[in-house]
Protein backbone atom coordinates (compact mmCIF):
# COMPACT_ATOMS: atom_id res chain seq x y z
CA UNK A 1 0.00 0.00 0.00
CA UNK A 2 1.51 3.34 -0.73
CA UNK A 3 2.14 6.03 1.68
CA UNK A 4 -0.63 8.84 1.21
CA UNK A 5 0.65 12.30 -0.64
CA UNK A 6 1.27 15.25 1.95
CA UNK A 7 -1.17 18.05 0.45
CA UNK A 8 0.76 20.93 -1.47
CA UNK A 9 0.57 24.55 -0.44
CA UNK A 10 -1.13 27.19 -1.97
CA UNK A 11 2.33 29.36 -1.97
CA UNK A 12 4.30 26.32 -3.28
CA UNK A 13 1.76 25.68 -5.73
CA UNK A 14 1.83 29.28 -6.89
CA UNK A 15 5.58 29.33 -7.34
CA UNK A 16 5.20 25.85 -9.19
CA UNK A 17 2.83 27.86 -11.78
CA UNK A 18 5.37 30.89 -11.99
CA UNK A 19 8.38 28.69 -12.64
CA UNK A 20 6.02 27.09 -15.30
CA UNK A 21 5.36 29.97 -16.56
CA UNK A 22 8.63 32.28 -16.87
CA UNK A 23 10.79 31.10 -20.35
CA UNK A 24 14.68 30.67 -20.35
CA UNK A 25 15.12 34.00 -21.62
CA UNK A 26 13.54 35.71 -18.25
CA UNK A 27 14.92 33.12 -15.94
CA UNK A 28 18.25 34.50 -17.63
CA UNK A 29 17.75 37.87 -17.07
CA UNK A 30 16.80 36.94 -13.34
CA UNK A 31 19.96 35.28 -12.66
CA UNK A 32 21.87 38.21 -14.42
CA UNK A 33 20.04 40.61 -12.51
CA UNK A 34 21.08 38.89 -9.56
CA UNK A 35 24.70 38.59 -10.45
CA UNK A 36 24.77 41.88 -10.61
CA UNK A 37 23.20 42.90 -7.29
CA UNK A 38 25.39 40.70 -5.79
CA UNK A 39 28.56 42.63 -7.99
CA UNK A 40 27.21 45.78 -6.49
CA UNK A 41 27.17 44.88 -3.19
CA UNK A 42 30.54 43.29 -3.23
CA UNK A 43 31.45 46.79 -4.76
CA UNK A 44 30.44 48.98 -2.55
CA UNK A 45 32.32 46.83 0.15
CA UNK A 46 35.52 46.14 -1.71
CA UNK A 47 36.11 49.12 -3.56
CA UNK A 48 33.89 52.22 -2.73
CA UNK A 49 34.43 51.65 1.29
CA UNK A 50 38.49 51.73 0.87
CA UNK A 51 37.89 54.71 -1.82
CA UNK A 52 35.75 57.12 0.68
CA UNK A 53 38.71 56.38 3.73
CA UNK A 54 40.93 56.98 1.07
CA UNK A 55 38.97 60.20 -0.51
CA UNK A 56 38.74 61.28 3.27
CA UNK A 57 43.04 61.16 4.26
CA UNK A 58 43.46 62.79 1.18
CA UNK A 59 40.99 65.91 2.20
CA UNK A 60 43.18 65.51 5.47
CA UNK A 61 46.28 66.31 3.47
CA UNK A 62 45.23 69.00 1.16
CA UNK A 63 43.75 70.65 4.27
CA UNK A 64 47.04 70.34 6.36
CA UNK A 65 49.25 71.15 3.33
CA UNK A 66 46.86 74.63 2.76
CA UNK A 67 47.42 75.63 6.18
CA UNK A 68 51.39 75.18 6.04
CA UNK A 69 51.37 77.27 2.28
CA UNK A 70 48.78 79.96 4.52
CA UNK A 71 51.35 79.81 7.26
CA UNK A 72 54.18 80.10 5.43
CA UNK A 73 52.66 82.65 3.27
CA UNK A 74 51.95 85.38 6.73
CA UNK A 75 55.75 84.32 7.90
CA UNK A 76 56.97 85.97 4.48
CA UNK A 77 55.13 88.71 4.69
CA UNK A 78 56.61 89.35 8.26
CA UNK A 79 59.80 88.21 7.05
CA UNK A 80 59.47 91.33 4.87
CA UNK A 81 57.83 93.84 7.14
CA UNK A 82 60.87 92.99 9.35
CA UNK A 83 63.02 93.80 6.76
CA UNK A 84 61.81 96.57 5.77
CA UNK A 85 61.88 97.90 9.49
CA UNK A 86 65.45 97.03 10.04
CA UNK A 87 66.57 98.83 6.58
CA UNK A 88 65.08 101.77 7.92
CA UNK A 89 66.89 101.42 10.94
CA UNK A 90 70.29 100.30 9.85
CA UNK A 91 72.71 103.18 8.33
CA UNK A 92 74.44 102.49 4.97
CA UNK A 93 77.80 103.96 3.65
CA UNK A 94 79.73 103.54 7.22
CA UNK A 95 81.72 106.32 9.41
CA UNK A 96 81.65 108.69 6.81
CA UNK A 97 78.24 108.47 6.29
CA UNK A 98 77.82 108.63 9.87
CA UNK A 99 79.80 112.15 10.16
CA UNK A 100 77.63 113.43 7.53
CA UNK A 101 74.26 112.87 9.42
CA UNK A 102 75.57 113.90 12.83
CA UNK A 103 77.14 117.60 11.35
CA UNK A 104 73.75 118.02 9.40
CA UNK A 105 71.77 117.87 13.07
CA UNK A 106 74.16 119.70 14.57
CA UNK A 107 73.77 122.56 12.13
CA UNK A 108 70.71 122.33 12.25
CA UNK A 109 70.52 122.70 16.18
CA UNK A 110 73.18 125.63 16.23
CA UNK A 111 75.40 123.55 17.70
CA UNK A 112 79.52 124.26 17.06
CA UNK A 113 81.61 121.47 16.25
CA UNK A 114 85.19 121.51 17.24
CA UNK A 115 86.30 118.47 16.11
CA UNK A 116 85.11 114.86 14.75
CA UNK A 117 86.89 111.69 15.35
CA UNK A 118 85.83 108.68 13.73
CA UNK A 119 86.62 105.19 15.75
CA UNK A 120 87.57 101.87 14.84
CA UNK A 121 84.49 99.76 13.68
CA UNK A 122 83.23 96.95 15.81
CA UNK A 123 81.28 93.74 14.40
CA UNK A 124 78.45 92.55 16.15
CA UNK A 125 77.31 89.83 14.20
CA UNK A 126 75.31 89.86 11.92
CA UNK A 127 75.76 94.12 12.19
CA UNK A 128 78.66 96.36 12.17
CA UNK A 129 78.80 99.28 14.77
CA UNK A 130 80.69 102.39 13.12
CA UNK A 131 81.36 105.79 16.20
CA UNK A 132 82.12 108.83 16.19
CA UNK A 133 83.42 111.45 18.91
CA UNK A 134 82.55 114.80 18.63
CA UNK A 135 83.94 117.84 20.40
CA UNK A 136 81.41 121.36 20.19
CA UNK A 137 79.73 124.05 22.51
CA UNK A 138 76.04 124.54 22.55
CA UNK A 139 73.49 126.16 24.53
CA UNK A 140 71.26 124.35 26.85
CA UNK A 141 68.24 124.82 24.88
CA UNK A 142 70.10 123.62 21.40
CA UNK A 143 71.72 121.00 22.78
CA UNK A 144 68.00 119.28 24.26
CA UNK A 145 67.04 120.44 20.58
CA UNK A 146 70.18 118.04 18.91
CA UNK A 147 69.68 115.47 21.24
CA UNK A 148 65.57 115.88 19.97
CA UNK A 149 66.76 115.44 16.71
CA UNK A 150 69.21 112.86 17.35
CA UNK A 151 66.39 110.43 18.74
CA UNK A 152 63.63 110.61 16.12
CA UNK A 153 66.82 109.92 13.52
CA UNK A 154 66.49 107.23 10.48
CA UNK A 155 68.60 105.59 10.10
CA UNK A 156 68.71 105.04 13.84
CA UNK A 157 71.76 106.47 15.70
CA UNK A 158 72.44 106.15 19.24
CA UNK A 159 74.12 108.46 21.47
CA UNK A 160 76.80 105.81 23.16
CA UNK A 161 78.27 109.20 25.74
CA UNK A 162 77.21 112.78 26.42
CA UNK A 163 79.25 114.90 28.98
CA UNK A 164 79.11 118.29 29.41
CA UNK A 165 81.13 121.07 30.82
CA UNK A 166 81.61 124.65 31.26
CA UNK A 167 83.28 126.81 28.81
CA UNK A 168 86.37 127.85 31.11
CA UNK A 169 87.66 124.11 31.48
CA UNK A 170 88.67 121.19 29.94
CA UNK A 171 86.92 118.98 31.99
CA UNK A 172 83.62 117.42 31.03
CA UNK A 173 80.19 116.92 32.76
CA UNK A 174 78.12 113.55 32.31
CA UNK A 175 74.69 113.22 31.73
CA UNK A 176 74.91 112.19 35.71
CA UNK A 177 76.21 115.79 37.18
CA UNK A 178 79.88 114.59 37.22
CA UNK A 179 82.49 116.78 36.44
CA UNK A 180 85.29 114.80 34.36
CA UNK A 181 89.15 116.38 33.32
CA UNK A 182 92.17 115.07 33.62
CA UNK A 183 93.83 114.13 36.55
CA UNK A 184 91.25 113.86 40.00
CA UNK A 185 87.18 113.96 39.39
CA UNK A 186 85.99 116.48 40.81
CA UNK A 187 81.97 116.01 42.03
CA UNK A 188 81.08 119.55 42.35
CA UNK A 189 77.86 119.86 40.20
CA UNK A 190 78.11 122.09 37.31
CA UNK A 191 75.47 125.38 37.33
CA UNK A 192 74.44 125.55 33.98
CA UNK A 193 73.38 129.40 32.51
CA UNK A 194 70.94 129.11 29.63
CA UNK A 195 72.50 132.05 27.53
CA UNK A 196 76.06 130.54 28.45
CA UNK A 197 77.49 128.01 26.05
CA UNK A 198 78.64 124.60 27.54
CA UNK A 199 81.46 122.02 26.25
CA UNK A 200 79.80 119.19 25.05
CA UNK A 201 81.30 115.77 24.18
CA UNK A 202 79.64 113.00 22.49
CA UNK A 203 79.86 109.50 21.53
CA UNK A 204 77.38 108.19 18.59
CA UNK A 205 77.18 105.26 16.82
CA UNK A 206 74.97 103.65 13.95
CA UNK A 207 74.49 100.64 12.68
CA UNK A 208 74.86 98.30 9.25
CA UNK A 209 74.65 94.83 8.05
CA UNK A 210 78.13 93.17 7.82
CA UNK A 211 78.95 92.32 4.47
CA UNK A 212 78.70 88.39 3.58
CA UNK A 213 76.60 87.57 7.10
CA UNK A 214 72.90 86.65 6.27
Amino acid sequence: MKPARAPSSPLMGQLGDFGTRISHAQRLMLMTVAVLTVAAGIGIVMIQIPWQESRRQITGLYQENTERAELLTALQVQIAQMNRKEKDLLLSGGTPVLTSEVTKLAAESKLEIESVSPRDETTLAPYTRFQVEIFGSASPENLLNFLQKLERHRPLLTLDELMIGSPQTASFQSSSGLRFGQGKQDKTPVEFNPDEPQKTRFVISAYSRTKNVR
